[in-house]
């Protein structure tokens, strides 16, 4: 257990300090130059048409996941997907706090109906990555930016 630690859906008020903690997450992991006004249009879309699980300790965002429904291009099976996901390396027990927002979005996919699918798209130390994902569920896509980069996983 992590001392302090919420989670709670995301309201309109957090956009700014979810901007924030993915720029954060765009100096660890980024591959492309950052675009400030698409980073904040995206959050945006995310908090009106999707939901946003926040990780907080003492009220400070330590940790996101952005999530959407969406359908895979050869099929018409509804899918929540992350959009991002993400906890800060300052965070006390960064994988607790991962593991914690899964289950809570995992529970909310089961509550809907609806699968899960999460994405590992990292050229940064993504084999470490990538067995964490693998234990969450299946893979169902592996991904590429001329290298492995990870996939997507259909979490059970």
């Amino acid at each position: 257990m992590i001392k302090n630690l919420t989670l709670r859906w995301a309201e309109a008020d957090d956009h700014q300090a979810i901007v924030v903690l993915l720029n954060e997450m765009h100096k660890e992991i980024g591959s492309f130059p950052l675009s400030p006004a698409k980073l904040t249009a995206h959050v945006g879309e995310v908090l009106t048409s999707g939901k946003a699980m926040l990780a907080e300790i003492d009220g400070e965002v330590i940790g996101s996941i952005g999530l959407l429904g969406s359908e895979p291009w050869y099929s018409e099976q509804k899918i929540i997907s992350d959009y991002w996901i993400f906890v800060s390396r300052e965070a006390p027990k960064r994988l607790s706090v991962f593991r914690a927002m899964v289950a809570e979005v995992k529970a909310y996919a089961a509550d809907v109906g609806i699968p899960l699918v999460l994405a590992l798209y990292s050229s940064k130390d993504r084999d470490r990555k990538a067995k964490l994902f693998e234990r969450l569920g299946d893979e169902i896509m592996r991904g590429f930016q001329f290298t492995d980069v990870g996939g997507e996983y259909r979490v059970q």
